[in-house]
């Protein structure tokens, strides 16, 4: 059997993690950005307005106007083109918010400061301060026209979303998000909406990897159920690797009497890179490729195993995210030359993150996992790891610590 390390640094080769397509805005969420972006005008491209109210200038009514009373001479609405602003010592013009501010004028005065009658307006407030480009958001302080907005590798989230949206961008270069198959095997297997005998189970693995797949953004995901027949399997396989480029299978890759899948693949020239790591849970992981490039992965179909495999070999090399170390609350003994995989829940103490171990009832219970935050992988040149001991964390879902 080859390490964990071993089997993830084959698996690395086969992930090509510089291709990319462009999605609709609408569809970006989630996605990673592939590019570096720039801004294509100022932000805001101009002075807008701040507060409804009336724009003057301050500079000639402190000078001539000791009143503080304008004429008004219109209106300047958002989304309307600038207007000009005839009087600059006693004329006004009302402005709304998110208007552009009139030529000739550099100041709101909000309504709220005013008494308008007759067509005047005039500020109530004592001692209120006019000054230049009070209640305006001036043309180019959040942005310059040209600077960074966006790196290349940024997730895209709801306040990207707003950004690109701001920038006219209505499709979006991003990392090529592969079609996958998420296969679940097994007779004893019954659909969610069916009521199963006693000796059969409602198939559960395929939504749990669907799930933590869209956790990280990727919404091309198919779900079937195969039984345990090799001329189905083979009928079936040979269909979903014409139509996908990453295929899940759950189940069927041990020594069992109806475990196909491994024989099955071979007919279908799919190579295998490996069959078993030395690792807990997980130990029959098998792993090749399809005649077209596709990535297959058999993954033990225990529950713990099966999610717990996706998520430390398959997820990690679709894309790159940045795991966090931490230490360990209480000491873990594992007596075996391999590999563990330990159920942990995380806390927070003066700033440094400890996993607390979540016991379990072996590779079947995944009830065990829902008290869980993700897992620690704890190598095997340890017997004992003692409290204190840093190690990688793998959440479910992207880490939020």
């Amino acid at each position: 059997m080859i390490t964990t390390t071993e089997a993830n640094d084959l698996v690395r080769q086969y992930f090509d993690n510089t291709k990319t397509e462009f999605v609709s805005l609408e569809k970006a969420r989630g996605r990673t950005l592939a590019e570096d972006l720039y801004s294509k005008r100022d932000l805001p491209p101009f002075d807008r307005v701040a507060m409804d109210g009336i724009a003057i200038c301050s500079d000639l009514a402190k000078k001539f106007n000791p009143k503080f009373s304008f004429q008004i001479e219109g209106i300047q609405a958002a989304g309307e083109s600038q207007k000009i602003l005839k009087d600059k010592n006693f004329g006004c013009l009302e402005a709304m918010t998110g208007a552009i501010l009139p030529e000739n004028a550099d100041m709101v005065v909000p309504y709220e400061q005013l008494n308008i009658e007759d067509n005047i307006a005039h500020i109530e407030l004592e001692n209120q301060a006019i000054q230049s480009f009070k209640n305006i958001h001036k043309q180019g302080s959040d942005l310059k026209a040209g600077e960074s907005i966006l790196e290349k590798g940024q997730k895209i989230s709801s306040p990207v979303i707003a950004v690109l949206a701001s920038e006219g961008i209505s499709k979006v270069k991003v990392f090529w998000s592969p079609r996958i198959a998420i296969i679940s095997t097994g007779s004893e297997l019954v659909k969610l909406n069916e009521i199963p005998d006693r000796h059969q189970i409602y198939m559960s693995n395929s939504y749990a990897l669907k799930s933590e797949l869209e956790n990280f953004g990727y919404d091309k995901i198919n779900i079937r159920h195969i039984p345990d027949n090799e001329q189905t399997l083979f009928h079936s396989l040979q269909d979903i690797l014409k139509n996908h480029d990453l295929i899940l299978l759950t189940g069927g890759v041990s020594k069992g009497k109806f475990d196909y899948v491994p024989q099955v693949l071979s007919d279908l020239k799919v190579s295998k890179i490996f069959h078993k790591v030395a690792q807990k849970p997980g130990k029959p992981l098998w792993f090749g490729t399809g005649p077209r490039k596709q990535i297959v992965f058999g993954l033990p179909g225990n529950p713990v195993s099966c999610l717990m495999n996706l998520r430390r070999y398959v997820i990690p090399n679709l894309i790159k995210e940045n795991l966090i170390n931490v230490h360990l609350r209480e000491e873990v003994v594992f007596k075996k030359a391999m590999t563990l995989f330990q159920a942990v829940k995380i806390d927070r103490d003066e700033g440094v993150y400890w996993a607390t171990p979540i016991l379990g009832n072996g590779s079947g219970d995944y009830l065990s996992l829902t008290k869980s935050d993700g897992f620690l992988e704890l190598a095997p040149e340890l017997e004992t790891y003692k409290v204190g001991s840093i190690f990688t964390f793998y959440p479910w879902g992207k880490t939020c610590l």
